[in-house]
């Protein structure tokens, strides 16, 4: 499975009655080739979830519920993508994992986003779901 690197970055929201807050946002590309569309068609199996939540670098698996395998698929391709360069914090950069820089930059921000169109937004869902779970 070849999975694509997230867009990330850093935005300003204009909030109506906190003003400007400022938000780490992840964002994952929706389906665009064939390698996708079969991501999305080996999504009507369902499999386990089963959320790392990442505490302390422990791995703590925990099973939270049921998603397309080739969402499934895609994601634990994607996160575990090393050496990972997140495009917010160049002194930072090195040998980590999509997911592990997620946590890592998210920390520095009260307001993270994580969002994506058609297969992305599998993929934000499962991903937004190990970031809370990492904080659980």
């Amino acid at each position: 499975n070849k999975a694509k690197v997230a867009n990330t970055s850093i935005i300003d929201i204009e909030h109506p009655t906190k003003g400007i807050i400022t938000a780490f946002c992840v964002v994952f590309q929706g389906t665009s080739d064939l390698i996708d569309i079969q991501n999305d068609i080996t999504s009507i199996s369902l499999r386990d979830f089963i959320s790392s939540g990442y505490i302390n670098e422990n791995v703590i698996p925990e099973v939270i519920g049921k998603a397309g395998s080739g969402f499934l698929d895609y994601y634990d391709a994607l996160k575990n993508v090393k050496p990972f360069s997140i495009n917010v914090s160049p002194s930072s950069q090195g040998n980590i994992s999509l997911f592990n820089k997620i946590i890592e930059e998210g920390n520095k921000y009260k307001h993270v986003i994580i969002t994506g169109h058609s297969l992305g937004g599998a993929v934000a869902q499962l991903c937004a779901i190990d970031y809370y779970k990492s904080y659980a």
